[in-house]
């Protein structure tokens, strides 16, 4: 058998125009059972309360991460992932042996045509991987692997956005096709495919608890800030703008979002790797930022 070559992207374990004027999308969560009544009682109708409640997502993912059998256990993390894709995607199980010598593009399923195919491998370290393979006659396909690190506590949101990161960079390479002196999408794709998913995502994986004071961040968005330190001067300002009118649009003049973007960009100064990085610096600048590495991001949830 002739074995395709294989190049792969990774998203780290941590768009379209006006999408910051749209609202983020709901979260999955499962149908409530609702058992019949048979009494009003007010005790009966409090315990029934409590009973047909639905488990939170964070709950759900708890329980899966209990299961004591090791087949059983990666059989839910790959339902909670199709569960947090939706009907749109195909979730195909495909966790191997961990470290087998294996050609991937075998291994993995394409996305298909319209990318609708997503491996699940609970031994990829990375939270998300695409493998493009060569099919000859300049012909390119993509597998789009997620592992159990895309899966996070705060929602399915964050397997979304990880999954459309992936999904856009693929198409980006299917429709290319195969060149031998480019076998990964170039840092302009990576960059547009970042900003795509800070707009669409920021509100649903940035959030926080005022009763507890505690910032809730699943992702600083760590690919975007990257690709910004790599891209040319155009790239970076163009980026830079949409982002700006995103926070005039969407944070400016509002004060539980203003907390949000200040817990996030805290957060962000205080990595030692993105400290430095020019756009950190340059949203920094932004009016009512100004903040200072080191600062425990909860400070700000007394703004």
């Amino acid at each position: 058998m002739k074995l395709r070559r294989s190049h792969s992207t990774t998203t780290p374990a941590p768009g379209k125009s006006g999408a910051f004027l749209s609202k983020t999308g709901e979260g999955e969560g499962a149908t409530p059972f609702v058992a019949p009544a048979i009494a009003k009682k007010p005790a009966d109708e409090k315990d029934k309360k409590t009973a047909t409640a639905p488990l939170t997502w964070a709950q759900r993912l708890q329980q899966a991460n209990a299961i004591a059998d090791a087949r059983d256990k990666v059989n839910a993390w790959a339902n909670l992932v199709a569960a947090a894709l939706g009907p749109g995607f195909t979730v195909v199980q495909r966790t191997g042996i961990a470290g087998v010598n294996r050609d991937n593009c075998n291994f993995y399923i394409a996305r298909g045509p319209g990318g609708q195919i997503v491996n699940f491998d609970a031994n990829q370290l990375e939270a998300a991987k695409t493998y493009y393979c060569n099919d000859g006659g300049g012909q390119l396909s993509a597998r789009v692997v997620l592992g159990k690190a895309a899966l996070h506590a705060l929602g399915p949101e964050y397997t979304q956005m990880l999954n459309q990161q992936q999904q856009q960079l693929a198409a980006g390479m299917e429709a290319r096709g195969w060149i031998d002196d480019q076998k990964q999408p170039d840092n302009n794709a990576k960059l547009q495919a970042a900003l795509a998913a800070f707009i669409q995502f920021f509100f649903s994986l940035v959030s926080y608890d005022l009763k507890t004071a505690t910032p809730r961040i699943a992702s600083k968005f760590d690919s975007l800030f990257i690709a910004y330190q790599e891209a040319g001067e155009d790239d970076r300002a163009s980026t830079y703008d949409s982002i700006l009118a995103f926070y005039n649009v969407r944070i400016s003049g509002d004060t539980g979002n203003t907390i949000r973007f200040r817990i996030w960009l805290q957060t962000v100064l205080n990595d030692s790797l993105l400290t430095k990085n020019p756009l950190a610096l340059k949203l920094n600048e932004l009016p009512g930022m100004q903040l200072k590495a080191g600062v425990n991001p909860a400070r700000h949830l007394g703004l």
